[in-house]
């Protein structure tokens, strides 16, 4: 018993306390201990009850992962971008050159039948064709931001 006090390290709180439950389960003097009941059993009851803060559930041991095969998936592909559409092809508006009036200072020509300078602009099919330039046998046109050149003579 003195070993057990001794060797617990505890309060001698918590052994009076231990110590008078263990007395009290005592019998009384002259009484015989009651059948199977020794020293050594008191003790480990002393030992049992020596630390009431400790728990007496052990955890589960957590389980260990056990290595598998490793299964690498490969990667999904990246979605296909659609392609944007081609923008719709402008065709070069159907003017018809009636004459030009070449001069180095001042070329004119006559187109659907209106008379333009060079920076002038004449409608046709609801947009605006500008006059870039003018040379003795073609102008040359803006029209829907793309350049054209029309000819006089229209098999060229």
């Amino acid at each position: 018993m003195k070993k057990l006090i001794e060797n617990s390290g505890k309060p001698l709180a918590v052994f009076y306390a231990v110590m008078g439950l263990c007395f009290m389960a005592l019998p009384a003097q002259g009484d015989s201990l009651p059948s199977g009941a020794s020293i050594d059993a008191i003790e480990r009851s002393i030992r049992a009850l020596a630390d009431p803060f400790v728990s007496k559930i052990k955890a589960p041991p957590e389980p260990t992962p056990t290595p598998g095969p490793v299964v690498v998936k490969p990667p999904e592909p990246l979605p296909t971008p659609t392609p944007k559409p081609p923008p719709p092809k402008i065709e070069a508006p159907a003017l018809a050159i009636s004459g030009i009036l070449f001069s180095i200072d001042h070329p004119m020509a006559i187109i659907n039948g209106e008379v333009v300078e060079q920076g002038q602009s004449i409608d046709y099919a609801g947009a605006k064709v500008l006059i870039l330039k003018i040379d003795k046998d073609e102008v040359d046109v803006r029209y829907r931001n793309m350049p054209f050149t029309i000819h006089t003579d229209q098999e060229k």
